[in-house]
């Protein structure tokens, strides 16, 4: 199994207020999974396990983030986050 995969990440904090700053953000992944089946039996190859076919899948998604940043003095912050995850399947998982 060949693996190609791309992240790209943006991110912007604007102060409000002295203590208050908002953060955007955004990230966007690729990724390209290139299985090849080695095995010359396909389907049930027995012990309950399926022999897979070749196969190619891409995975693409777009995740934006927004936080709201309350500095409550110089070690603590209070935050209020919206973010939007995404995680492409593990080649683990992706196998079996």
């Amino acid at each position: 199994m060949r693996t190609k995969d791309y992240t790209a990440t943006w991110n912007q904090i604007c102060q409000l207020t002295e203590n208050l700053d908002i953060a955007i953000g955004a990230r966007y992944d690729y990724a390209k999974y290139e299985f090849e089946n080695h095995l010359t039996t396909f389907g049930d190859i027995g012990h309950g396990k399926l022999s897979l076919a070749d196969r190619n899948d891409e995975f693409k998604h777009f995740s934006p983030k927004a936080s709201l940043n309350y500095h409550l003095g110089v070690t603590a912050v209070f935050i209020c986050v919206m973010p939007i995850a995404f995680v492409y399947p593990q080649q683990v998982a992706y196998i079996t």
